[in-house]
């Protein structure tokens, strides 16, 4: 870890310079950069003092090195992250060196159950995610079976005499593939975050248990009920 360093620098005309280097500033740049004198190499920073702090006694923050009664929220941290130039750090450097000093010092019960924390974390992301994908489905269904209906007249929502792409065809053997049952997400599903069964019913076409539902679309999703042409090829199947 970074050792605490002095954010001030006590000025004298024999010590003008708190730098290796040497380098020192005029009391007219300390004046015009605020009180601050910096090293032209390296470009750290000291805020200017004409004597030895008294941390028993209320200072400024800009001389505080942190856990101090005066000034509460000044960490040891943020006095690192207050003074990022002093200390040749960015804050996302320094707190990838705080993360993994943590690691580090880590027993193997705690980062097992950090490891815990992080995939119930990523689970419920992952849920949270999933459902959010259900409901935005389920929203745009009910929009497009609601698109030129008046409901003002007392119109329902359109319901076409169509079986349900996921639940028959390539949808349907892709879900047997994976073990899953068939799942039109704007009917009924299980909310992977709540685990409650859901029925939107929003969807404009058919499943299985409707009035208008056929089993024959199971093993032939473009079969249409009392059509001749549809008839004719059934036949042909017949005879083979």
């Amino acid at each position: 870890m970074i050792d605490v360093l002095k954010p001030y620098f006590v000025w004298t005309w024999r010590d003008p310079s708190p730098c290796e280097c040497g380098c020192c500033c005029s009391w007219d740049i300390i004046n015009e950069n605020g009180g601050y004198t910096y090293c032209l190499n390296t470009t750290r920073e000291w805020f200017v003092v004409p004597k030895e702090p008294d941390f028993t006694k209320p200072h400024e923050q800009e001389v505080c090195m942190g856990e101090c009664p005066f000034h509460p929220l000044l960490t040891k941290d943020m006095h690192v992250l207050t003074n990022a130039g002093l200390y040749q750090t960015t804050w996302g450097d320094y707190s990838m060196e705080l993360e993994a000093a943590t690691l580090a010092s880590e027993t193997n019960e705690q980062k097992a159950e950090r490891l815990q924390k992080e995939f119930e974390a990523e689970q419920e992301a992952k849920a949270r995610q999933e459902a959010i994908q259900r409901e935005v489905y389920t929203r745009r269904m009910a929009d497009n079976s609601t698109r030129g209906v008046n409901t003002k007249k007392g119109e329902t929502p359109k319901k076409l005499d169509r079986p349900c792409k996921w639940m028959c065809g390539a949808e349907a053997a892709a879900s047997a593939q994976r073990k899953e049952p068939p799942c039109c997400w704007a009917w009924e599903y299980t909310d992977p975050r709540t685990k409650k069964f859901m029925t939107p019913r929003t969807c404009m076409y058919q499943h299985p248990g409707e009035q208008g539902w056929h089993d024959e679309w199971l093993a032939d999703p473009m079969w249409k009920a009392n059509n001749s042409t549809n008839n004719r090829f059934a036949a042909l199947r017949e005879r083979r």
